[in-house]
């Protein structure tokens, strides 16, 4: 079995229209962490490619994509998005994606079918 464990991170404003104290436009340095498992390597010897996820994370740095989504929708959204890079001769798919908006709070996708 292969655990590959990825740290991203990228600044983005949201706003969570009707929240309190979150539907203020506002900014944060998200810090992402993807686990993705398998059992067998691509054709290439990967899971997945490093370079291609820091693809993915590239864009969304100050672009926007990410503006009325909560941490626990962009978890879920990551998580596919690497699935669906991931090469069809590889056994392997996203275990769980962590969204740190601050230092002190993270929402976690697990996929408990693993």
């Amino acid at each position: 079995m292969y655990e590959l464990e990825i740290h991203e991170s990228f600044d983005a404003a949201h706003q969570l229209v009707g929240h309190p104290k979150c539907g203020a436009l506002h900014g944060h340095m998200f810090n992402v962490v993807i686990r993705v498992v398998g059992d067998k390597l691509s054709d290439d010897g990967f899971l997945v490619d490093f370079g291609e996820v820091k693809k993915i994370f590239k864009g969304y740095d100050h672009s926007g994509k990410i503006l009325h989504e909560t941490a626990e929708q962009m978890a879920k959204k990551f998580a596919a998005e690497v699935n669906a890079i991931i090469p069809e001769s590889a056994n392997a798919s996203v275990q769980s994606v962590e969204v740190w908006e601050t230092p002190k709070n993270c929402a976690r996708w697990i996929d408990l079918s693993i």
